[in-house]
């Protein structure tokens, strides 16, 4: 019997995460919501409650790659550097 290895989890599970649109708890989402609704919060502050959170990481960075990726010569892969864009 094969023992499946990460990159191998990784390419089954990839394509299916693809297709579908993970939700984003609500907590999460009121804590970022709280914090663009400031007049002044650091960026850092914003990318740390987003990094918190596996699954609006993941939207982020998808969004990120979708926007930027060709524009800046690879693929954005970390979410500090998503929300500085």
């Amino acid at each position: 019997m094969a023992t499946a290895t990460h990159e191998d989890a990784l390419q089954h599970w990839l394509p299916r995460l693809d297709e579908r649109l993970l939700p984003v708890l609500p907590a999460p989402r009121q804590r970022v919501d709280a914090l663009l609704k400031q007049r002044e919060v650091p960026l850092q502050e914003v990318a740390r409650t987003i990094a918190a959170d596996p699954v609006m990481s993941l939207h982020l960075l998808r969004e990120c790659q979708r926007l930027f990726g060709r524009r800046l010569g690879g693929v954005p892969g970390n979410v500090q550097h998503c929300v500085s864009l």
